[in-house]
């Protein structure tokens, strides 16, 4: 059995309900992937990217809450202890997991 592409993945991803947007998430991913790959002599198209990321933030916090979600339904739990500063996002995400 052959591993699946990264893009099939994030299609399965989708379809599970796991992510909003297949094609939105690998935009991010892309661009993202780029940023990590910093060239100086590139430094318009790097500031170009970051503002990509930047008008593109409120989808990726749908992509992490979707996630954690649907994760959620799997019975697998994330700890959101690092995130606190995405409460206003979390919209139930926190709720769904078991207080111990």
């Amino acid at each position: 059995m052959s591993p699946m592409s990264n893009r099939d993945k994030t299609n399965l991803m989708e379809r599970l309900g796991a992510l909003p947007s297949a094609s939105e998430f690998s935009s991010i991913a892309v661009v993202c992937n780029k940023l990590m790959h910093e060239h100086p002599e590139e430094m318009q198209k790097h500031l170009e990217r970051i503002n990509f990321i930047t008008s593109e933030a409120q989808k990726l916090l749908q992509v992490f809450v979707g996630i954690v979600k649907y994760a959620a339904k799997l019975e697998v739990y994330v700890a959101l202890d690092g995130f606190r500063h995405l409460h206003r996002f979390e919209h139930g995400v926190e709720s769904d997991a078991p207080r111990g």
